[in-house]
């Protein structure tokens, strides 16, 4: 009786001729395992889950495998075909330039069909991790025995800046190292289109600082919670009032609101109107600052008003929302 195949042979495509190469397959309950090679010979293994082959021929080679249970059901794994060449020496590939930045990590790759590797910082996997300057080689054992060994490729490490230092106040983020250029992040995304060393935070979260060197190495920041005192929005809620408390400008940006003429007053606790500013959803452009496409803000100027709490309602359509603001002087 045979099974439908679920067996696969794993090994490599490509072999040096005289070389010794090991091909093996999943284990399983199956009892007995029956290997078949072409171009070469099964010099250990033969019965079991993996083999070692010993390739002779200079040209294709087939490794097959027919797999039998206890009860006579057998499972003939699917044929794969060995391209059998001549020995080469190694040659080193990097995955990146040579020269990199402190924290940074490259790999370095021999090259698939042989044996065994030993690189000279005691590796002995194809592919090389490599975090440290230095000098970097691999020697592989060739058909005769002989170990050869590759070219070499030397790595540098480029100094980082400093870790940059943010801090929040008056409704920023400043960063306060110096760095060739910026970026920032929320929630470790970065914000497109903040490359200055001030950010004014929309929205309450992680923010993050990233600042370059003069040779391109990056630093990051810790990250620092930046809330809006509860004022912060959901996905379903409409408009964010920020920052609070503030000092010289209030803004009030607008969330998936449909266009509607509206208003933004500030009033003293006694309620009398201090500051009012219309809002025309149909001169958009005009009137709003766009942030994305469904994202709109209102800057309101509140440097005349003394230090204290206010009332600021927002009317735009069917939202009509009001809220405590904190102005310190």
């Amino acid at each position: 009786m045979h099974l439908k195949s679920a067996s696969e042979i794993y090994g490599p495509k490509t072999v040096f001729r005289n070389s010794k190469s090991k091909f093996n397959t999943q284990r399983d309950s199956y009892g007995e395992f029956f290997w078949s090679v072409a171009g070469g010979n099964i010099i250990e293994g033969q019965g079991t889950d993996e083999i070692t082959v010993a390739w002779v021929d200079s040209s294709l080679g087939t490794v097959g495998l027919v797999r039998e249970n206890l009860g006579g059901c057998s499972d003939t794994a699917q044929m794969i075909i060995v391209n059998i060449i001549e020995f080469k020496r190694p040659i080193l590939f990097a995955s990146d330039s040579s020269d990199i930045c402190e924290g940074d990590t490259i790999f370095i790759d021999a090259g698939p069909s042989y044996y065994e590797y030993f690189w000279s910082d005691g590796n002995t996997t194809r592919i090389d991790t490599v975090t440290a300057a230095g000098e970097y080689w691999v020697e592989v054992e060739a058909p005769d025995g002989s170990l050869v060994q590759s070219d070499t490729i030397s790595v540098t490490i480029k100094p980082g800046p400093p870790k940059p230092k943010i801090r929040f106040s008056g409704g920023k983020i400043r960063c306060l190292t110096t760095g060739e250029s910026y970026r920032w992040y929320i929630n470790d995304t970065i914000i497109a289109g903040e490359t200055g060393r001030i950010l004014i935070p929309r929205r309450s979260g992680w923010y993050r600082a990233e600042i370059s060197a003069e040779n391109g190495c990056m630093a990051k920041s810790d990250s620092l919670h930046v809330s809006f005192s509860g004022v912060e929005y959901s996905s379903d809620d409409e408009i964010l009032i920020y920052p609070n408390p503030a000092r010289e400008i209030v803004r009030v940006l607008f969330r998936n609101i449909e266009p509607a003429v509206g208003g933004i007053t500030v009033s003293n606790l006694l309620g009398e109107i201090l500051i009012s500013q219309s809002i025309d959803y149909f001169s958009i452009n005009n009137i709003l600052h766009k942030i994305s496409d469904i994202e709109y803000e209102k800057a309101i100027d509140v440097s005349g008003l003394s230090a204290g709490g206010y009332i600021i309602q927002v009317r735009a359509g069917r939202v009509n929302q009001s809220r405590i603001i904190i102005i310190y002087r």
